[in-house]
């Protein structure tokens, strides 16, 4: 696996943690539903919150919503240069 690769998995694998701390889920079930250990769920929740600069768990869902809208193009990220200017 290159290192790109890795970079790939380890982003879908923190888009799945991301998902199941909006859903409420704790550290310890989101390990087990995974098959990982809470260390490892707990690096991924650091990385994530670094990422998108929130700093406590109750902003998840927010950011969650926020990077699903912006996937669907039901809003604009408004930090992004209009390429029709």
């Amino acid at each position: 696996m290159s290192w790109l690769d890795k970079i790939k998995v380890g982003r879908q694998r923190q888009m799945q943690i991301l998902k199941a701390i909006a859903a409420g889920k704790t550290h310890k079930v989101i390990a087990a539903d995974l098959g990982i250990s809470e260390k490892t769920v707990e690096y991924h929740c650091t990385k994530l919150y670094q990422r998108f600069n929130v700093f406590k768990v109750a902003d998840v869902p927010a950011v969650v919503l926020t990077h699903f809208a912006l996937s669907k193009g039901l809003i604009r990220n408004l930090y992004e240069r209009d390429s029709t200017a």
